[in-house]
């Protein structure tokens, strides 16, 4: 059985949204970490770990509350842009 996942992250004051799908079997205690991100950030990448996890019972149903954070988000105007960020070198 799959977990369906929406996961909130606060880069550098902007948000963004994503969804995961992880297997039943995994800790739940190590789930924030398992669910952190990398991220450009002002010239450089930032692991951000979600400020937020929210379980959905399908994978459509994930995706349309992502879907709704997002607009909300846009309409804030807090949503994070990656095409704003700066080019980044590894």
């Amino acid at each position: 059985m799959k977990l369906n996942l929406v996961a909130d992250y606060d880069v550098h004051g902007k948000k963004h949204v994503t969804t995961f799908a992880i297997h039943s079997s995994n800790n739940l205690v190590g789930l924030r970490g398992l669910c952190t991100l990398h991220f450009p950030v002002r010239g450089e990448w930032k692991y951000i770990p979600p400020t937020s996890l929210t379980m959905c019972e399908s994978k459509r149903r994930a995706e349309a509350v992502a879907e709704a954070w997002r607009r909300d988000y846009e309409a804030q105007g807090r949503l994070y842009d990656f095409s704003k960020e700066r080019k980044v070198t590894a």
